[in-house]
């Protein structure tokens, strides 16, 4: 696709590589990120290539005391993420101080997951700098 957008610290990229696409990563310096990977609905499996990027200003928040949830897909609260998957999901990314709670309401019928990043309270993550991060899927 001759696409060449380096990610910074809170972006978000989307690449559905249906029928084919190549994907190279030659990362400089140190790197801080989540990828997932998930299977397209049979129907989808050869649609044509796509990609698409997003910088962290792009992507909108909900902000709580003490809390702060970034919807990048799917919809929460009303707020909906910029990112369009091919199945209903919500993919978020949650950060929240010491003592702060957050809840997410779950339909009975959906499967939920989540990644959960703990650290110490003067622990400082390399691209970012920002304590207490954890993702939301």
């Amino acid at each position: 696709m001759g696409l060449s957008r380096p990610p910074r610290p809170g972006d978000a990229q989307w690449i559905r590589a249906g029928r084919g696409i190549l994907h190279a990563e030659q990362p400089e310096g140190g790197r801080h990120g989540l990828q997932l990977w998930t299977s397209l609905p049979p129907a989808q499996k050869f649609a044509e290539p796509t990609y698409r990027s997003w910088r962290a200003a792009d992507i909108p928040e909900i902000r709580r005391p003490g809390a702060r949830v970034r919807v990048i897909a799917g919809t929460m609260e009303g707020v909906a993420g910029p990112m369009a998957l091919a199945t209903p999901t919500v993919f978020a990314q949650a950060s929240s101080q010491a003592g702060a709670t957050l809840t997410r309401a779950v339909e009975k019928t959906a499967r939920a997951r989540s990644l959960r990043a703990r650290r110490r309270a003067n622990e400082r993550t390399p691209a970012a700098g920002r304590r207490g991060r954890a993702c939301v899927c």
